[in-house]
């Protein structure tokens, strides 16, 4: 039997209309299902390349707010490497009389956990270490200082040593009218597994001059540009 539809077209009773309308739906609901994967697999990418993972125990660290410093984080949920940039980071010395001058300055927080720090590398062009005051009140316009990078804040002391420089090893530096006069830089590839499950651990830069005489009392402003490049991985955390 014909069935007249409101058109010039017939159709017979029990046509397909009503399927079809349910089949449209089933379709508009299988794009939408797509569109929702394809999401999560941009996210999953984006996370992917910031070194970020839905699991907790396997992201990234937090970099310190300080005017100049910046983070870039590449790799996945388990291998990261963090990319730290320094543009005239200022750092305030003090002097420690007969114990030379130090400044000290926190980079980065690791996650919670037990961290293992595979390599390090740190670069810092000529002429990128400047002593802001200089002329013997702060810095002597010619001091030898010591840089490095440590899990620790350096200690009144001569140079670094041990935890102040356990991520990049000491580099010696040179003033000349008061900036540093050639490019300084160290690569480090001895792996270290560090215990941050109660405390995190940390990425400090370190400097220390190398004598007494390369610092007066007065503090002065240390300031760093220049790259460090921190490869590690979380082995997990005890809570």
């Amino acid at each position: 039997m014909d069935v007249w539809d409101g058109t010039s077209n017939r159709r017979e009773e029990g046509s397909q209309r009503g399927p079809d309308r349910v089949d449209w739906d089933e379709n508009v609901s299988q794009v939408a299902a797509a569109q929702t994967a394809v999401n999560v697999n941009v996210t999953d990418i984006d996370n992917a390349l910031t070194g970020v993972s839905d699991d907790s125990t396997h992201t990234v660290g937090a970099v310190t707010s300080k005017t100049g410093l910046t983070v870039a984080e590449l790799g996945d949920g388990a291998m990261h490497k963090t990319v730290l940039t320094l543009t005239a980071v200022a750092m305030a010395s003090a002097d420690s009389a007969a114990n030379c001058a130090q400044t000290i300055q926190e980079l980065y927080t690791f996650p919670e956990g037990h961290i293992l720090i595979l390599s390090g590398h740190a670069v810092f062009g000529i002429g990128n270490i400047v002593a802001t005051t200089g002329g013997g009140t702060g810095y002597n316009t010619a001091a030898n200082l010591g840089i490095g990078v440590g899990t620790v804040a350096a200690d009144a002391g001569a140079g670094l040593d041990g935890t102040e420089e356990d991520i990049c090893t000491e580099m010696d530096v040179n003033l000349a009218a008061k900036a540093s006069d050639a490019e300084v830089s160290v690569a480090q590839a001895t792996a270290a597994a560090y215990d941050g499950s109660t405390s995190a651990i940390k990425a400090i830069l370190n400097t220390s001059t190398l004598a007494d005489g390369d610092h007066g009392a007065t503090a002065d402003i240390l300031t760093v540009t220049g790259t460090i490049t921190i490869v590690w991985t979380t082995l997990g955390d005890d809570a």
